[in-house]
């Protein structure tokens, strides 16, 4: 469950990323990097997650992800594509959760979802589509199922944010989460500010009880 939980905050994140010329939302400078700091519901780093943009083209951009573990070491990285069109930025929900498998190299698995949409500028009181991913692995003596649903997508507010990388004003946005594992599900609910020309500044993430589970932070713009 953590792994899968994982995937989706790194899913979350990226949503936050557009192409320049058609949002006035957020970054599409080549070479910047945003680093996100994963923590527990005590504040305690768990993650680092450094999101380069790569390469920005007419339609979209690259993003580059390296994933490093609390004490700054590397674990992992992968790369995905944001396109911008139509007045919206599309991200492709199934190629982003499919660059997070490489422990699965060598097995069998099939990937499903809708596109995870976000238009181009938000206002408050605006709701944004559901989107919904599956993933099926063949681990040889059994088969994993996972879906992650994002549903009430909703804009709420306008609030100022401050974190290790400054203040900033936020569009606040709200949504629900179920995660089920082979049958077995928990249910989340999410708070994420997002800033113009920045992309996600916080995101938290609740128990079905209301206790905090995880939450991030922008730590640095560079």
């Amino acid at each position: 469950m953590k792994r899968i939980l994982f995937f989706l905050a790194t899913l979350l994140t990226a949503s936050s990323f557009a192409q320049d010329n058609c949002s006035t939302l957020y970054p599409a400078n080549e070479g910047q990097t945003l680093v996100i700091h994963q923590m527990d519901k005590r504040g305690r780093l768990q993650t680092i997650l450094e999101y380069t943009t790569s390469e920005v083209t007419d339609d979209g951009m690259t993003i580059a992800l390296a994933v490093k573990d609390k004490r700054n070491r590397y674990l992992t990285d992968s790369s995905f594509k944001a396109i911008c069109e139509g007045g919206v930025t599309r991200l492709d929900a199934a190629s982003l959760v499919s660059s997070q498998l490489q422990r699965y190299e060598g097995m069998e698995y099939s990937i499903n979802g809708d596109d995870l949409f976000f238009p181009n500028n938000l206002e408050v009181g605006e709701t944004l589509p559901d989107a919904s991913v599956e993933m099926r692995v063949d681990a040889g003596v059994m088969a994993i199922t996972t879906t992650i649903s994002m549903t009430d997508r909703k804009v709420i507010a306008l609030e100022n944010v401050t974190t290790p990388a400054g203040t900033f004003e936020c569009y606040l946005v709200t949504y629900s989460n179920r995660v089920s594992v082979s049958g077995m599900a928990q249910n989340l609910t999410c708070k994420q500010w997002i800033s113009p020309g920045v992309g996600m500044v916080k995101e938290e993430s609740y128990k079905a009880n209301g206790n905090l589970l995880t939450q991030s932070v922008l730590h640095e713009i560079r």
